[in-house]
């Protein structure tokens, strides 16, 4: 058995956090699974291709306005506000499951993003390239709130 035919489905998933500026308060408002498209496939093989395949690691979190279903030849967000991914993602892994995972964190700052009525959210690659995407009810960003936005990537090794 070949080691790709071990490694499982990737798997992502979004938590975003608010804190409140005035109180210091942090809540988290939403939390979902997404869909990781088919261009995160393929990015992930030209990584492997080392530096003749420069940019393919992911590096930002976009939110943008379109409400339209995710699809696995989603390639943008409509209208995006880009934030980066800071330099502190880590990797964990849960034992009893065989199951490792990354996380990546990016701050929509107070000052950034107010009066738009977010609705989707993607993870790209810093070549632009769209590696996961999903949609969620409208939240709208003010400058009371400072947003955490926790993206996790997991796949299951073994068997």
């Amino acid at each position: 058995m070949s080691v790709i035919s071990q490694i499982g489905e990737v798997k992502g998933r979004l938590v975003i956090l608010a804190k409140n500026v005035l109180t210091g308060k942090i809540e988290e408002i939403f939390r979902s699974p997404n869909l990781v498209v088919t261009q995160f496939k393929i990015q992930s093989l030209y990584l492997l291709a080392g530096n003749s395949y420069a940019n393919r690691h992911i590096n930002t979190i976009r939110l943008g306005t379109s409400n339209t279903a995710p699809t696995l030849d989603d390639t943008t967000i409509t209208n995006p506000v880009g934030v980066s991914i800071s330099s502190d993602a880590h990797e964990y892994t849960i034992p009893y499951a065989n199951v490792k995972a990354i996380v990546f964190t990016a701050i929509l700052g107070a000052a950034v993003g107010n009066g738009v009525g977010f609705v989707e959210a993607g993870l790209f690659h810093a070549n632009g390239v769209l590696a996961t995407r999903l949609v969620f009810p409208i939240m709208t960003k003010s400058s009371n709130f400072v947003w955490t936005l926790n993206w996790t990537l997991s796949i299951t090794v073994g068997s």
